[in-house]
């Protein structure tokens, strides 16, 4: 039974306005290094977008067509995981197999830790937009502490295009704050990717207001970052990538053996350099 009088007008059901996206800054300069599709990170575009429940009335046909979908984004996330599993030592993952490095660099790489009394140099090749890099930026404080001036740790540029503008554009902005005072490479490096979430959701911007922590001249800074120099250092870092065949982020290159991602947790690595020293 309808209690409600028949000549009652419905009330128009509120809609919740759309949520701003947050703008994310393009690259810069002008080069062919720019040609990606603005980078929106998935999280984000996955909590602001609205959320629709199913129609009651959804055909049958229509409903499998869905639930194929979702079984097929379950099994390749699986495979997702597996694979970065074994590359980086997650979940119990095998180490990741070495590749012989003989391509001589083509510079010599920003050190983060220097020693002149260096036996083994070992390269990191990092985007700053990667969830990984971040995680494994404290591998450098435990090599440090475990292996002391016998290790020489060397920053690589490797932006991946996937990340979109941005990943280039961090690489310029470090490769610039570095050719402006090389003291602060290894603070701006952890600053970068210990407040990587901030990077998201602020965009290029972010990355001037972390160089003025150090001093940094940004007007300069963001000249240098189109210079001739600073390009060509980053082409030269994929290039020797590319040469020992790393694809990933983080990729290294510890002593003379390349490996495509994290060999594995810091205990492999360990065991790894030490290797290499004795």
């Amino acid at each position: 039974m309808n209690d409600k009088p028949e000549n009652e007008e419905q009330k128009p059901v509120p809609q919740a306005e759309p949520s701003a996206q947050p703008e994310i800054q393009s690259g810069s300069g002008s080069t062919p290094r720019d040609g990606y599709a603005p980078y929106v990170p998935f999280f984000e575009e996955t909590a602001k977008a609205p959320q629709k429940s199913a129609p009651s009335s959804m055909p049958r046909r229509k409903l499998l067509g869905w639930l194929s979908v979702l079984a097929i984004g379950v099994a390749l996330k699986e495979s997702h995981l597996n694979v970065m599993g074994q590359v980086v030592g997650l979940a119990g993952g095998p180490p990741q197999p070495f590749l012989p490095i003989t391509a001589a660099p083509l510079n010599p790489g920003i050190a983060l830790v220097e020693s002149p009394s260096a036996k083994l140099t070992i390269e990191e090749f990092t985007d700053f937009l990667c969830p990984f890099c971040a995680r494994f930026a404290n591998y450098l404080d435990l090599m440090k502490e475990d292996f002391g001036s016998d290790v020489r740790i060397v920053y690589r540029s490797l932006p991946r295009p996937a990340h979109g503008p941005l990943a280039e554009t961090s690489a310029r902005a470090f490769q610039a704050a570095f050719l402006q005072n090389p003291a602060i490479a290894y603070s701006y490096y952890k600053e970068l990717l210990a407040h990587q979430s901030s990077f998201f959701s602020v965009g290029e911007p972010f990355l001037y207001e972390a160089a003025k922590k150090f001093n940094i001249d940004t007007d300069r800074m963001k000249s240098d970052m189109t210079s001739k120099t600073v390009l060509d250092r980053i082409d030269q870092d994929k290039v020797r990538a590319e040469k020992s065949g790393l694809i990933l982020s983080p990729s290294w290159i510890i002593g003379d053996r390349g490996f495509n991602g994290t060999p594995g947790d810091f205990d492999i690595m360990k065991s790894i350099i030490g290797g290499q020293l004795n």
